[in-house]
């Protein structure tokens, strides 16, 4: 110590009496103390997240096969035959063309081939029955290039997957674990990345429970149940420690990103920016309305399942040049697991808090009906307010897919003039066809009168002289 005073006091304190600069030393003293603790403290939680990542990573693998090499996926659609399961307003080879186009939205996997599976239900201990089953692993040893199988139902219980999975002699995927692995390649924000890992917990811990209870072997695990302590539960244990913990901490994250998008809502309602979300079936063409409605070039819609995962905001003007804000939302889909939609509630508050909801919807897709429903099942969940559902405008996007023509040998007037002759019921939405522009006129117009009246706004016109101070 006191070398250290007579340092200080040779370069900074040469002024001071003793006294002061060892007041002044261990002063200096504790703010470095401090900062110290601070950067070790933040290097320590550093440390702790990198290392729970990585033991979630290798639980993942082991648990649901979750990898970046990507697979050669048979695509097996159940469905139910007949009685109160038996999905209307479909058929099962639209339902296997959907699955098709969920693996395909995936990098590096690729669709080796697709089979529909007539079923009684879904509850069976091996799913398919013993005839099927055997045909379906005839198949699978015929075509070596299947390293997996997807098969699209909303869950497998631990049974079943088990049980498939001893058949096939490969990885077998349910609809959960699929899209998991699409919103994980499509997370861009922290926030979406954080609401893709919550989704995730309770489905890590369901295998893992199966694991334990003696469900699914724990061949899954490779062996390492004994890796800590020698005991089988202790690893369970941590496992689950491990979740639980990890659930926690990203609820904690998002709490405050939530706080954050609260403060940036309150802004806005302080400024008195009325928000249009912009809802509906995935691929339904929202962010392409988005571009159209706000002229933002710098929108890029992409054709696939899913493109848009993280939730934007986007500027444009009503008719009577009263600015407003467009929130692009994650598409919906069918047998979308409710704990999904759940674990975006963060982001998805945007679409309860707006003045206006579009519902945009695929007028041209064979299954426009039972998606329609789909989305209206989804936002009731939501517990909307009556207000809001009251402000709802329904959107037939793509109509210009039903005018018999390839519409890119029409020009827009001509076009216009087919989508004119469809005649659209208007339950049916405003006819539009977004990436050309057509029907916007009539969305504005439309959400003009309901933004007026929801906010309390009115338009006046005033008549002042051409050239006049008021006129500039």
């Amino acid at each position: 110590m006191n070398s250290i005073i007579k340092y200080l006091t040779y370069r900074s304190f040469a002024k001071l009496t003793q006294k002061q600069a060892v007041l002044k030393c261990h002063t200096t003293l504790k703010i470095w103390s401090f900062k110290c603790f601070h950067v070790s403290s933040s290097l320590t939680k550093d440390i702790d997240e990198e290392k729970e990542e990585d033991e979630v990573i290798d639980l993942r693998k082991r648990l649901y096969m979750h990898g970046d090499s990507g697979h050669q996926i048979l695509v097996l659609q159940p469905y139910i035959k007949w009685g109160r399961g038996k999905k209307q307003n479909t058929k099962p080879e639209l339902m296997l063309e959907e699955s098709k186009g969920l693996v395909e939205s995936l990098s590096k996997w690729k669709v080796v081939d697709g089979i529909v599976v007539p079923l009684e239900t879904f509850k069976r201990r091996l799913l398919f029955g013993t005839g099927n089953l055997e045909e379906l692993k005839k198949t699978i040893r015929r075509n070596l290039s299947v390293t997996a199988v997807f098969v699209s139902i909303e869950q497998l219980t631990g049974v079943q997957r088990k049980e498939l999975e001893q058949a096939f002699k490969v990885p077998v995927f349910d609809r959960f674990s699929l899209v998991l692995h699409i919103f994980k390649e499509r997370a861009q924000t922290k926030e979406a990345k954080l609401q893709v890992a919550l989704a995730e917990v309770p489905y890590l811990r369901s295998l893992l429970r199966d694991i334990q209870d003696g469900v699914v072997g724990g061949d899954r695990l490779g062996g390492s149940t004994s890796a800590i302590g020698g005991a089988g539960e202790t690893f369970f244990e941590t496992r689950k420690r491990l979740l639980s913990a990890r659930e926690r901490r990203i609820k904690d994250q998002l709490e405050t990103l939530r706080a954050q998008r609260q403060r940036v809502r309150i802004n806005r309602e302080k400024r008195q920016i009325p928000v249009i979300s912009v809802v509906g079936y995935t691929n339904a063409g929202k962010t392409s309305l988005i571009r159209s409605l706000t002229g933002d070039d710098k929108i890029t819609p992409e054709n696939r399942l899913f493109a848009t995962l993280d939730v934007t905001a986007h500027a444009g003007y009503l008719p009577c040049n009263l600015q407003t804000i467009y929130v692009d939302t994650v598409g919906f889909l069918t047998d979308l697991p409710m704990r999904l939609i759940e674990a975006f509630s963060a982001t998805l508050e945007d679409a309860l808090n707006a003045d206006a909801i579009i519902h945009v919807r695929d007028i041209s897709h064979p299954e426009a009906e039972l998606q329609f429903q789909t989305v209206n099942s989804t936002l009731s969940s939501l517990n909307i307010p009556q207000k809001l559902k009251d402000n709802v405008i329904l959107v037939a996007n793509k109509v210009d897919k039903l005018v018999g023509v390839d519409p890119s040998n029409l020009s827009k007037e001509e076009l216009e003039e087919k989508i004119e002759k469809l005649n659209i019921r208007p339950e049916d939405g405003i006819p539009v066809c977004a990436t050309r522009g057509i029907g916007l006129i009539d969305i504005t117009s439309s959400l003009q009168d309901k933004i007026l009246s929801s906010t309390g706004r009115i338009v006046k016109l005033f008549r002042v002289p051409s050239g006049s101070e008021a006129y500039q």
